[in-house]
C-alpha cells in the first residue's frame, strides 16, 4: 500500500466515521487483496464493524475471464449482499476501483455486457450507491 493510499484511507476513514455517527454502518466487505485488507482495517479503526473477505469483489484479470464474466460474477455477489442484508444497512466495500462499473450497473439495473464501459478509480475514494430491494 503506497503512502498515497495510507493518506486516502485515513480520510475515507474519517467520512466513514460521520455517517456512522448518524446511520450505522453493518460491515465491510473488501476484496480478499492485500490493500483492501489494508484500507478495510484502516476505515475499520474508526468504525468498529465486522471486515467481511469475499474474493468476488476482486478486480478484473483478462487472463481468468472476459469482461462480461467478470460483471456477472461481481453482480451476483452483490445482489447476495443485497439479499443477505436489508435495505437500512449500510455496507462499505473495499474493493479495486474498476468494480464501480457493476456498482453503477446494479444501481440502474443493467445487465452484464461486453459493451459496459471499463470505468476505474485511480484511488481510495468513498462513493456511495443507495439501492433499495
Amino acid at each position: 500500500m503506497t503512502k498515497l493510499g495510507i493518506q486516502d484511507a485515513k480520510i475515507c476513514a474519517k467520512l466513514l466515521k460521520l455517517i456512522d455517527e448518524k446511520r450505522k454502518i453493518t460491515a465491510i466487505i473488501s476484496s480478499n487483496y492485500n490493500r483492501c485488507i489494508k484500507t478495510a482495517e484502516i476505515i475499520n479503526s474508526k468504525i468498529k464493524v465486522p471486515i467481511i473477505l469475499d474474493d468476488r469483489f476482486n478486480e478484473f484479470n483478462p487472463k481468468k475471464e472476459n469482461w462480461t464474466n467478470f460483471q456477472k460474477r461481481n453482480q451476483n455477489a452483490l445482489n447476495n449482499v443485497l439479499r443477505d442484508y436489508g435495505d437500512n444497512d449500510i455496507i462499505v466495500f473495499v474493493t479495486s476501483g474498476v468494480n464501480v462499473t457493476n456498482f453503477i450497473n446494479l444501481t440502474y439495473q443493467l445487465s452484464p455486457s461486453s459493451n459496459a464501459p471499463f470505468l476505474c478509480v485511480p484511488s481510495c475514494s468513498p462513493i456511495m450507491f443507495e439501492v433499495k430491494k
